[in-house]
């Protein structure tokens, strides 16, 4: 938790400077974003992620609200899916067709939420809260970049870490 709040203390700092054209930019500027993401779940389920976003930013702040559909891998290691696309799952060791849930287990949906401190140079971080089976918290960071005409699209890469939470993401959002 203290890690969170140095974060956010150090966004802070960043921000209460002195306004340069960048920061003036960035203040008040009350945009929403709608964006779809792909990325890696490492723990504690383990697979990939499809999450869908959206975020509203106001003056030095982005407000995001997100849900996560993640598709659990073998957390033993112990099984693979056939590369040749049969889709069949095999036993690691021996190689024989083994069930189908050894290999993807159900789909496991989760809510997000986030406070985040937008810095210069399309950085934000701060603290959010995961909800599950319980809710834990966690730290995020995230780099984007506003893209196409009148910059209405936005590239991400993003990344989140917690005691009980870790996701990577990449994706595309639109702002309006």
């Amino acid at each position: 938790m203290r890690t969170i709040l140095a974060a956010a203390a150090l966004g802070l700092a960043l921000v209460a400077r002195p306004h340069s054209a960048v920061t003036q930019e960035l203040a008040g500027d009350g945009k929403n974003v709608f964006a779809v993401s792909m990325g890696y779940n490492p723990a504690p389920v383990g697979g990939f992620a499809v999450t869908g976003l959206y975020g509203r930013d106001i003056a030095f702040l982005r407000g995001v609200v997100a849900v996560d559909a993640i598709t659990p891998g073998d957390a033993a290691g112990e099984h693979y899916l056939d590369a040749a696309g049969t889709g069949l799952c095999h036993d690691l060791d021996n190689g024989e067709i083994a069930d189908a849930s050894n290999c993807i287990g159900d789909m496991v949906f989760a809510g997000r939420g986030e406070l985040l401190v937008r810095a210069p140079l399309g950085l934000s971080f701060g603290p959010g809260v995961r909800f599950r089976r319980d809710m834990a918290p966690y730290g995020v960071a995230q780099l984007d970049a506003a893209v196409g005409p009148a910059s209405t699209y936005v590239v991400f890469a993003r990344g989140a870490y917690g005691e009980d939470f870790r996701q990577f993401d990449v994706g595309l959002g639109y702002r309006f």
